[in-house]
């Protein structure tokens, strides 16, 4: 279903929802769940230090690179 809008506010106000049933509810229950199936990225547990931004930097980009591997 397209819409149209004459401006952004019209628009944004739109996707608020003043008055949630159990259905809607149970529709951001649902997606959130599809969501977490899609994206199977997890945090390293513990905390990392590193000498230098750069190195911080270096493992942010190979973390990210594995996980696109997958």
């Amino acid at each position: 279903m397209v819409k149209k809008f004459k401006s952004f506010e019209d628009a944004e106000r739109d996707l608020w929802n003043f008055s949630p049933d159990s259905s809607y509810y149970k529709r951001i229950t649902e997606f959130y769940r599809l969501a977490s199936k899609l994206t199977h990225f997890s945090n390293v547990p513990g905390v990392s230090k590193y000498e230098t931004l750069k190195e911080a930097n270096e493992n942010r980009l190979k973390l990210s690179l594995d996980y696109v591997k997958q």
